[in-house]
């Protein structure tokens, strides 16, 4: 289920110009925060941090010289005063790649899979800085975070192949 996974630790600044956005913007604090379907707020923050990325994993998965990609990039944040993400997936048409990067990590691992008798599997990378790459097919959700006073922080991201070159 999982197609990669990595650690990487973000820097602090960054995390706190994230931080500081999501605050200005997240207006129904009752309500899980996604940049998901709204202007394009982190780009210029995150775009330079995440090619590098990107770059590593399609190096890592074979594809990174044979094939031309886009990504996009969003960011989310949970807590127990939050609703949470319900059962999605994020497959649309061109996605070959969906991955998660947790910024900020509970105790409790709230990222789940769902099987075809709807069984909940739980990535077991799920600390601060942990990575995982997935099929964007893939149907996914969120538990309500329990833990008191803690934000999870995650950016999440689509790579959709744009050309893609066959060994001759």
């Amino acid at each position: 289920m999982l197609i990669w996974n990595s650690n990487y630790i973000m820097p602090s600044d960054l995390k706190k110009e994230i931080k500081d956005v999501i605050e200005n913007d997240h207006l129904d604090k009752s309500k899980f925060y996604s940049s998901f379907n709204s202007d394009d707020k982190f780009s210029k923050l995150l775009v330079p941090y995440y090619s590098k990325m990107i770059e590593d994993m399609m190096k890592d998965l074979g594809m990174f010289k044979r094939s031309q990609y886009d990504f996009s990039l969003w960011c989310q944040m949970y807590n127990s005063n939050t609703d949470s993400h319900p059962l999605h997936a994020h497959y649309t048409s061109n996605e070959i790649i969906s991955f998660t990067h947790i910024i900020d990590a509970t105790k409790q691992s709230c990222f789940y899979f769902i099987d075809d008798d709807d069984n909940k599997i739980y990535p077991p990378h799920q600390n601060s800085g942990d990575v995982f790459a997935f099929p964007p097919w893939r149907l996914h959700a969120v538990d309500k975070v329990k833990e008191k006073d803690v934000d999870r922080l995650i950016v999440a991201g689509n790579i959709a192949l744009t050309a893609f070159r066959r060994p001759d």
